[in-house]
């Protein structure tokens, strides 16, 4: 009796209504190219946090009247931060080397990365180029880190499908998909054009996504996030990643992030790193390094790209020697390369300098402002020597001087500077404003 029940009650749950049999679901597969490039390069991205250094003056926290922004005091330093604002960005070596806007870190005093673990870590600028709106992180502890594989933006195809990983709003490792709209788009602000060759998306991109990569439905970082069209929903913007690929090779490199070189150069040719240039003099050439040479291996680490060669480097001491592993003809040469410190003056073309009131002076420079630790914001003509018995040399101007006003009035360049000490050498005097390494700011009277 008891096993006919059970039956029934089994047929009743089985049976839809009037006792029909319910249908039974497709068991498709999950798992589609889009989970699985998520899966691949979603550990790869992060999310970035900006600060603030407090300020105090007269013995108030000035955020405390006028901001209500969560405070946050370092226990090692004892300073005091103030968060400013969140984005993305994405590991692409393993030693913690990361990519994200410029936008995203200008000005920041602190930069805290967390990774898709949930580890928080600090990290600083190697460089930046506000031009192309991109930086390029390195986190503090050496790792190693996952990475994300860099793709070809110039083979894309206009509709295939497309993912934005980033951390919108805060909101961690966020995915949104769509097609790739179109590329070589132009962006315009307030009438004129300020970004070209984008690349257009309908993967919805927000606020905090700005960083994090665009990938294609292989995993590939295929772009950078940028920026949204506010006109309208589906419309966001990517830097195009062998844009980005090139910017971040020219900001690694050793003459402006070590003021150090090799006398040579590196391209990819045929799937291979190649020696491209060799300067004679230089120390490549000294070493008997040759153009066409394959480089192998540098310092025993093998490198297949400019901006791999460019990490390694990030590791020599200026003044050492450096091995490098390379075939020539079907046979393997081993070298050693010193890596020599730079000259201030090797910075700048010797036809780009002037000579006024007894100082050399040339325009700053990428090159120049990162071997002075000039900041961002600031531009000026850098004084190379100055004369004795100069007016410059009577207020005490030095050599790695730059010249950013005189007379309250912006000098950016050195056409500039001559125009406008002109006009003040009529009132016999002015007030000059340079930039030091070390002591920053100061000011000085300059007699004519």
């Amino acid at each position: 009796m008891s096993r006919t029940i059970l039956l029934l009650l089994a047929a009743t749950v089985m049976a839809g209504p009037g006792g029909a049999q319910r249908p039974s679901l497709p068991n498709f597969d999950r798992r589609t190219p889009i989970v699985l490039a998520v899966e691949n390069v979603g550990p790869a991205v992060v999310n970035i946090r900006t600060q603030d250094a407090v300020r105090r003056t007269g013995g108030f926290d000035i955020f405390q009247r006028f901001d209500r922004r969560k405070i946050e005091q370092d226990p090692r330093t004892g300073l005091q931060f103030s968060d400013r604002s969140l984005g993305s960005g994405v590991i692409v070596h393993e030693a913690g080397y990361i990519i994200t806007n410029e936008h995203v870190i200008a000005g920041a005093d602190r930069i805290k990365v967390r990774l898709r673990t949930g580890e928080l870590k600090l990290a600083k600028v190697l460089n930046s180029n506000r031009d192309n709106d991109i930086a390029v992180l390195k986190l503090a502890d050496k790792g190693p880190y996952p990475t994300a594989i860099l793709g070809n933006s110039d083979q894309l195809l206009i509709g295939e499908v497309t993912m934005a990983l980033g951390n919108p709003f805060g909101l961690s490792n966020s995915v949104t998909d769509g097609i790739l709209s179109a590329s070589g788009r132009s962006v315009r602000f307030r009438g004129r054009e300020v970004f070209s060759d984008f690349l257009q998306t309908s993967a919805t991109i927000n606020p905090g996504n700005s960083g994090g990569p665009l990938l294609d439905v292989n995993g590939r970082v295929i772009g950078i996030n940028v920026a949204i069209d506010k006109r309208g929903p589906g419309i966001g913007y990517a830097i195009p990643i062998n844009r980005v690929k090139e910017v971040i090779t020219t900001l690694t490199d050793p003459e402006m992030t070590r003021q150090a070189w090799l006398g040579l150069e590196t391209a990819r040719k045929r799937d291979a790193l190649v020696i491209s240039r060799i300067m004679d003099p230089g120390p490549a050439e000294a070493a008997g390094l040759r153009v066409g040479d394959r480089i192998l291996s540098v310092a025993s680490r093998p490198v297949e790209t400019p901006f791999e060669f460019n990490v390694v480097m990030m590791d020599a001491t200026p003044g050492a020697s450096v091995p490098f592993r390379v075939s020539r003809n079907g046979r393997t040469v081993d070298r050693a390369v010193r890596f020599t410190t730079l000259p201030l003056e090797s910075l700048f073309a010797h036809n780009a300098r002037a000579d006024i009131l007894g100082m050399n002076l040339a325009n700053l420079t990428n090159a120049a402002a990162a071997r002075l630790h000039i900041p961002s914001h600031l531009i000026g003509p850098v004084v190379l020597n100055v004369k004795t018995e100069s007016a410059a040399e009577k207020i005490e101007l030095q050599r790695g001087d730059v010249i950013i006003e005189v007379g309250r009035v912006a000098t950016p360049t050195v056409n500039r500077l001559r125009e406008v000490l002109g006009y003040y050498r009529r009132r016999g005097s002015a007030r000059i404003k340079v930039y030091r390494e070390n002591e920053g700011e100061l000011q000085g009277t300059i007699v004519f």
